[in-house]
């Protein structure tokens, strides 16, 4: 599944072009809640994040999404899943 899509939100693929408003999004109040999302979070560092989860998703160990509003489509939010390999686990 590459995207999910309601009446007003869509859940797409993160874009590195996404780095702006994912640092806009992290201010103090969200990122008290958040370890490993420091405030301020710049741009760059932004892109690195993406980058990465990027390359976990394509990968198979990660489903990262950015929360789209359709009306105007500004970024609301990213939301993952991350699936790290476990040791000795097998079925």
């Amino acid at each position: 599944m590459s995207s999910l899509e309601t009446a007003r939100v869509w859940l797409r693929p993160l874009r590195v072009t996404d780095a702006p408003a994912v640092s806009a999004m992290m201010t103090p109040n969200v990122s008290r809640w958040v370890a490993t999302w420091p405030s301020p979070f710049s741009v760059e560092a932004a892109a690195e994040r993406l980058t990465r989860a990027i390359a976990a998703n394509e990968a198979g160990t990660a489903f990262s999404r950015i929360a789209e509003r359709k009306s105007d489509k500004a970024a609301m939010g990213w939301l993952g899943i991350c699936c790290p390999p476990l040791a000795g686990a097998g079925f």
